[in-house]
């Protein structure tokens, strides 16, 4: 008998245990559900994910989406600068006569766009894989984009890529945001410049895009353009400059 109480009150024991547990996983949840509508107000959550040390964050407002990293907003579709990301998407591809393939860095906003040329193949560099995850799960506009046979999607560096891939492109996009902090930066300096020419075809481009302004530019922002500008010029024979709300940088290593 006593032996039986014993091992009766054990699971008793347990079986509280586990409903703690239960309630303090749940009880968890629900304080991170209310801090999320609380930094999001206005908009629906429709996807929580994480990714690392990245929490991302897919949200909806009146058929208008909005994915956030660790609470930056990346990007929006329909995007916000509309016009400027069309601009990004086509003039640079527009550039060379016959481009065969392409590789985008970041910027998955671009794909809708890029696959409407007739490249053989796009290749996708996304270093954060929840994107396409959750993307392609919530927004059908870009489903069907990741359907098609002649993309190929890459989680990794962009470094690290360039750097053990012997394929040659047509036409590098860099789709990444503003260089702002350390993880995105180092796509804007002379040493990556130097690996990604290596990787162009004889009559291929590179180009990204900084903040621009058609009236005046403040100090930083030159400053920044400048230093890109400099280092671009310091790597490829040729650097154009299509001036705008967002300055499009367009490098060769020939004319």
């Amino acid at each position: 008998i006593f032996l039986f109480r014993a091992a009766a009150n054990k699971a008793a024991v347990l079986l509280i245990m586990a409903v703690i547990m239960i309630l303090t996983v749940k009880f968890d949840k629900d304080i991170e559900k209310i801090s999320i509508l609380n930094n999001y107000g206005g908009n629906d959550i429709i996807d929580v994910s994480y990714f690392g040390n990245q929490q991302n964050i897919l949200t909806e407002k009146n058929g208008e989406f909005y994915f956030y990293s660790n609470g930056t907003n990346d990007f929006s579709l329909p995007s916000q600068n509309i016009f400027e990301d069309e601009d990004f998407a086509h003039l640079p591809i527009l550039h060379h006569e016959d481009p065969k393939n392409i590789l985008l860095i970041g910027g998955v906003k671009y794909l809708s766009s890029i696959v409407k040329y007739d490249f053989i193949e796009i290749d996708y560099i996304e270093s954060n894989k929840k994107i396409v995850d959750v993307i392609s799960r919530h927004i059908p506009k870009l489903e069907n984009v990741f359907k098609d046979k002649r993309l190929k999607i890459y989680n990794d560096d962009a470094r690290n890529f360039l750097l053990n891939n012997s394929a040659k492109y047509d036409v590098i996009l860099i789709g990444l945001d503003l260089p702002i902090n350390t993880e995105i930066n180092k796509f804007y300096t002379e040493e990556f410049f130097k690996i990604a020419v290596d990787k162009l075809t004889d009559d291929g481009f590179m180009a990204l895009k900084l903040p621009g302004s058609m009236v005046y530019s403040p100090s930083l922002m030159a400053e920044l353009n400048s230093s890109v500008y400099n280092s671009l010029k310091n790597v490829f024979q040729y650097v154009q400059i299509i001036p705008g709300k967002e300055n499009i940088f367009i490098a060769s290593k020939s004319h």
